[in-house]
């Protein structure tokens, strides 16, 4: 007859377990480990690796850009109001009254696209302490700012042109028309790739 190990009582051949506290009579195939034994982990389980970072995206374009904004912002509120004056025809040799005197409609055209050039030239402000603060909208404030800037040049050409009965797009309405399409283009790939800086 088996003594139990646990509680010391006696325990009938061939049991199974003690009688008094229920404790098994023999040890099982594979004993339980205790304490802090290794446990090797799962084929399936996720194991942490170490992840790359990802290389820092050059922002030199976007440092330059926030500083040409300024002085474009200053400059186009200048231009603006050239032409609410008639200014620009001083560069081109002759005065705003004859103009004018031949073509009355266009002073009418002038004086919106100034104040237009005006209202562009302080957005440019704003664009620039948005993409300056790295706010979300920062990008798209700017490729609106170059899509206004486009077609406010496009529908001043095609005024003139209305009004003087030629075309009025020759090489220094033409060539800022390009450059802001490239520009467009340019700027929208360069911040797609910087999206995640954008989240203030």
């Amino acid at each position: 007859m088996a003594v139990c190990k646990y509680c010391g009582s006696q325990i009938p051949d061939g049991s199974k377990f003690c009688p008094e506290c229920g404790a098994p009579c023999q040890e099982s195939a594979a004993p339980v480990q205790t304490g802090s034994a290794y446990i090797p982990t799962p084929v399936n389980s996720p194991v942490n690796t170490p992840v790359e970072a990802e290389p820092a995206l050059p922002m030199k374009w976007h440092n330059f850009l926030t500083v040409v904004l300024i002085i474009g912002g200053i400059f186009n509120i200048l231009y603006g109001i050239t032409y609410l004056f008639g200014g620009q025809y001083a560069r081109q040799g002759t005065s705003a009254d004859l103009v004018y005197s031949v073509f009355p409609a266009i002073k009418t055209c002038d004086l919106i696209y100034g104040i237009c050039t005006i209202g562009l030239g302080v957005f440019m402000f704003y664009v620039r302490n948005r993409l300056h603060g790295f706010c979300q909208n920062g990008p798209a404030m700017l490729l609106r700012m170059y899509g206004i800037s486009l077609i406010l040049g496009i529908l001043y050409a095609v005024c003139v042109s209305a009004i003087i009965g030629q075309s009025a797009f020759d090489a220094s309405s033409v060539g800022p028309i390009i450059a802001t399409l490239i520009l467009i283009f340019a700027n929208r790939t360069y911040y797609a790739k910087r999206a995640a800086l954008f989240v203030n």
